[in-house]
């Protein structure tokens, strides 16, 4: 399998080419090192998983009256079997920095790589090196989905081995796409479910574009023989997995559970953005760029392998809009799912364009895509950085906070708002889990950390000192608007509880009229009230 030429380069690529490919991936660094900590929804819960592993190896008994540890062969491992590892050489903060940096460069890097292993040659179009760039920052990365978002290079992999191994089934191809999968699966196993889909797609395609018609059956009968074999041991370990997560309730929902809001967002590129418009629109121009620049050869294209991808792309559009929004125990399915078919596309997009390096038009659009990632990458750094300045604002004003106590969040503002009182991001409550990040700043318990609560992650709650189980966690704490009426017997809750030190609250200010501050205050009649006047907006109640 080839990708399509629409001409031969008639020389060298131009230093400056490769120049500004090399800037624009450096460029997606970015919003990942300058602020203080990446101020994503889930980010902080990572971190404080991570820091309650690295206290339980050295036996802190305040820790382990908490939590306790589950290695089983669950998906979402890999990233914290790699963050312990670097956290032993280099601080947490900078491992999880480092991991990040990995992603970015890796997905950036996943598409001239699929084009290696799926069409037989790296790219020559400088289009096709940038292909797969643009979704580094999406929606589900400033949630926070380190696992998913991880997981999305490797599907691309496992996606061109596929294609490979779909046309010519050898032991070499079989191997690497047994290892791959496994790891996509240890990652985050929609990914591993996606490549299901793509399969769906492929081998039929391929049967009957690329087979012999005589020969057809027993040839595709052997592929999905092959296929058997090479998916056997992720297919065990999956079939464990759900097993073992049957009959669990979640807890929380996703964002868009309605047919109508599903269409919508997948048509307005939800999923693909999340700090504001402009971000947005900066997506969709690199986007249409992939597409003109892959228009000269789709009008004369032949039928190749790679030509199932749209096919599979359209599935799991279907599934995006269809599929529960509460799976694979978490939420936030469908907007996850809605990031496979852009990237499908976007491939076949960059395997179907002209591979002439130094056609003029084709340069030209090059440029353009390096100069709109790099316009991309100071647009999400400066909400970055705007967005870690209030996370910075309660870890300061939480200062006095002593080691060893628990923490119970109550989250006003978890959208965060500049000094105007607009969202700085959209949709994204980037502070709802910040008692995390307070957790780790000054070695506390955060009561909030659902992630914990949840089979396949590495910490529990030990059962007598799970919170979710004592009423304490109720909905109304976590929704993105709290009302006083909402707060009523959430003293009730903490007494029969018995384990809350202090309760943080962010987004009242202390000399407020705020009916919810009073509403507060009522329940938590005869607790110390702690405030920085200089750090507004944050205010500790602590046991007397």
């Amino acid at each position: 399998m080839t990708v399509l030429d629409a001409g031969r380069p008639s020389g060298r690529a131009l230093p400056f080419t490769a120049i500004s490919i090399a800037l624009a991936w450096t460029a997606l660094l970015i919003p990942i090192w300058l602020p203080a900590a990446p101020p994503t929804l889930d980010g902080p819960i990572h971190a404080d998983i991570v820091r309650i592993l690295l206290a339980l190896e050295r036996g802190d008994g305040a820790i382990a009256s908490f939590f306790h540890t589950s290695w089983a062969p669950e998906p979402n491992l890999s990233i914290y079997a790699l963050w312990l590892g670097l956290a032993h050489l280099v601080p947490s903060a900078i491992a999880e920095k480092l991991i990040l940096s990995l992603y970015a460069l890796l997905l950036a890097a996943s598409a001239p790589i699929f084009l290696r292993i799926a069409c037989g040659r790296w790219p020559r179009n400088p289009v096709a090196w940038l292909a797969t760039a643009p979704f580094a920052f999406s929606a589900p990365f400033w949630f926070g989905f380190y696992n998913f978002v991880i997981s999305l290079p490797l599907f691309v992999i496992a996606t061109a081995l596929s294609l490979r191994f779909v046309e010519r089934p050898t032991a070499r191809i079989g191997v690497a796409l047994a290892l791959v999968s496994l790891m996509t699966y240890f990652t985050h196993v929609m990914s591993f479910a996606a490549l299901g889909v793509a399969w769906m797609a492929l081998l039929p395609w391929v049967a009957v574009t690329r087979l012999n018609a005589a020969t057809r059956l027993r040839q595709t009968a052997l592929r999905i023989g092959a296929a058997a074999i090479v998916f056997a041991p992720t297919l065990l370990l999956l079939f464990l997995f759900l097993w073992r997560n049957r009959g669990e309730t979640l807890t929380y929902a996703g964002r868009a559970e309605g047919l109508a809001e599903r269409i919508q967002a997948l048509a307005t590129l939800s999923s693909l953005f999340a700090t504001g418009l402009a971000e947005g629109a900066i997506v969709a121009l690199l986007l249409l760029l992939l597409v003109v620049a892959a228009l000269p050869a789709l009008r004369r294209a032949q039928p190749l392998a790679i030509d199932a991808l749209p096919i599979a792309a359209l599935l799991l559009a279907f599934a995006a809009l269809v599929v529960p929004d509460r799976l694979f125990g978490g939420g936030y399915t469908a907007i996850r799912i809605q990031l496979y078919p852009y990237l499908l596309f976007a491939l076949w997009f960059a395997a179907r364009a002209p591979s002439v390096w130094l056609d003029r038009r084709q340069r030209a659009l090059g440029e353009a895509a390096a100069a709109l990632l790099l316009l991309l990458a100071w647009v999400d750094g400066r909400a970055a950085l705007r967005m870690s300045q209030q996370v910075e604002t309660v870890i300061r004003a939480t200062a006095s906070l002593q080691a060893g106590k628990s923490v119970l969040p109550v989250m006003f503002n978890p959208n965060g708002r500049d000094a105007n009182g607009a969202k700085l991001a959209r949709g994204v409550p980037f502070l709802m889990n910040v008692g995390s990040r307070v957790a780790v700043a000054h070695d506390a318990i955060n009561l909030r950390m659902h992630q914990a609560n949840t089979l396949n992650f590495p910490v529990h709650y030990q059962e007598p000192a799970n919170p979710y189980q004592m009423g304490i966690l109720h909905t109304a704490l976590w929704k993105d608007s709290i009302t006083p009426s909402d707060l009523r017997g959430l003293r009730h809750d903490i007494d029969a509880y018995g384990r809350v030190d202090t309760v943080l609250a962010f987004g009242l200010e202390p000399d407020s009229d705020d009916p919810r501050l009073a509403a507060l205050r009522r329940e938590l009649s005869g607790w110390h009230e702690q405030r920085d006047s200089s750090l507004p907006g944050t205010i500790l109640f602590s046991r007397t």
